[in-house]
């Protein structure tokens, strides 16, 4: 058994009745390239027993310490329904985009049975009447609550369900593993007793250290780190979760937006990323008239502080940045080279000094505090939104794979949605991945706070040609210079 750490506990502690706090993915997939050749159901569930049967990650439950004390811990399970795990949807005719992102967002407000492993997948045909996808195409949604898998990990749980070629492998017999029982009562006091009494020195460590860190924190953001601004605007974004969810996404040629890094040295494309969402911001709010004039709107980004030999670990291995998305610049290319500026700073910032501060606070309260503390807000049900006002947004990059074409049951992937968590005081996720030659951005909000994101996507479709164009046009200046100067070379 492996024991959830402080921040897997606290992802638990924040779902809510219509927002648990999942990640997901919804993939497009083709499945003309299947043996079949067609979408079979019966096909693609024995493609995911074989594979899920022998992963033991899928096969992780909590299991309880004694009356909470202590945190839970993940125990393996071979007791899985699939039935309850894997499930067939279809959608009505016309079976367009707007119905498959509006089912979409209704799955993920459905809570988690945490007494089961923390993961399902839906399978959705009927998808015939989707602009620019292939008749007989069919939608998967693989969702894992957040406390299971941070982004990488959750990574290389859906990269176990991809394949390099269309052919699947034969059901593979499953892999044999010796019975282990669970823990006795007796064993698990035994385990928790001693933990609750080395916790007072941990605690008084921990305090320690979070005094250390914290000053650190402090003498860098008045220094090389200072941020241009130290609270986020109040907006429609900073409310209660409401109980209907809306979704959309907008993708671009990765050649695009790495011809926008031309705008600004050592600019990355999750810059870019983030340039063109507080572009497209500002328009959306300018056109409500609630652009808060003299602030930008700041994003919580998730930094990953995995370690590259733990890529296949489980659990919350994060960080978090802070930082100004640039809603307050109307200028493409300021905006660029301020965003760059800050995620120069913030980065390293988040790696370091935030991470350790981040982790000795979790280690300062006792685990049974923590689940008091959970089990009052529950009871008492207090609206948080009202005390959150540091961030407006969440910005999540999660890599995919790049250039190559993958698989899924013998059927090509041909696009990829990343899905976020809402929670109250903050109803706005962006979620960043890539699939072959496209970045793909989902957008998950309330419709409370955003029940028109068609309108939010041609926003950033505009800000990302905004951009676009002001490389393009950096470009052509910087060639025609480099002619001037060989054409003035070759005369002398």
């Amino acid at each position: 058994m492996k024991q959830l750490t402080p921040a897997d506990v606290q992802f638990y502690t924040m779902d809510q009745a219509n927002s648990p706090f999942t990640i997901s993915v919804m993939w497009i997939c083709n499945p003309a390239t299947s043996e079949a050749g067609e979408f079979n159901f019966d096909d693609v569930y024995s493609f995911l027993h074989n594979r899920i049967d022998n992963s033991p990650v899928f096969h992780r439950t909590l299991f309880k310490a004694p009356m909470e004390l202590d945190y839970p811990y993940w125990a393996h399970t071979d007791n899985i329904d699939y039935k309850h795990h894997i499930k067939h949807l279809g959608l009505p005719h016309p079976g367009n985009w707007d119905q498959l992102r509006a089912m979409a967002a209704a799955i993920n407000t459905h809570p988690m049975d945490h007494s089961r492993p923390p993961w399902d997948i839906h399978i959705i045909d009927g998808i015939d009447g989707m602009d620019g996808v292939a008749k007989g195409s069919y939608a998967v949604i693989s969702r894992f609550h957040h406390a299971y898998v941070d982004g990488k990990a959750f990574l290389q749980l859906v990269y176990g369900l991809m394949s390099d070629t269309p052919e699947t492998e034969k059901p593979k017999k499953k892999k044999s593993r010796p019975a282990k029982d669970l823990p006795t009562e007796a064993e698990m006091w035994a385990r928790t007793l001693p933990r609750m009494w080395e916790q007072s020195v941990k605690s008084w460590r921990s305090g320690y250290k979070t005094a250390q860190k914290g000053w650190e924190l402090i003498n860098e953001l008045r220094t090389e780190s200072k941020p241009d601004q130290i609270a986020a605007p109040r907006t429609r974004f900073n409310g209660k979760v409401a109980d209907e969810r809306t979704y959309n996404s907008i993708n671009w040629e990765v050649a695009d937006l790495q011809a926008i890094r031309a705008l600004q040295a050592g600019t990355s494309i999750n810059d870019v990323m983030i340039s063109i969402i507080g572009g497209g911001m500002r328009r959306y709010l300018i056109k409500h008239d609630e652009l808060p004039e003299e602030k930008s709107l700041i994003a919580a980004c998730p930094v990953s502080v995995r370690p590259k030999e733990d890529a296949d670990g489980n659990g919350n291995m994060i960080s978090m940045m802070m930082i100004s998305v640039g809603t307050d610049e109307g200028n493409p290319s300021r905006r660029l080279a301020k965003v760059q500026s800050r995620t120069a700073r913030g980065i390293p910032l988040a790696r370091d000094i935030v991470s350790e501060l981040t982790a000795a606070m979790d280690d300062s309260l006792p685990a049974y505090m923590r689940n008091m503390q959970s089990w009052a807000m529950d009871k008492i049900d207090i609206d948080t939104s009202a005390y959150i006002t540091g961030i407006n947004m969440v910005i999540s990059n999660v890599p995919g794979p790049v250039g190559a074409t993958k698989y899924f049951a013998g059927a090509e992937i041909t696009s990829a949605h990343p899905i976020g968590p809402l929670m109250d005081g903050n109803r706005l996720f962006h979620g960043i991945t890539n699939i072959g030659s496209r970045v793909v951005l989902g957008v998950s909000s309330d419709k409370t706070a955003m029940e028109d994101n068609d309108f939010y996507m041609e926003c950033l479709e505009e800000s990302k040609q905004e951009l676009l164009k002001a490389a393009q046009k950096t470009t052509a200046k910087a060639d025609a210079g480099t002619k001037a100067r060989a054409k003035t070379k070759a005369q002398k």
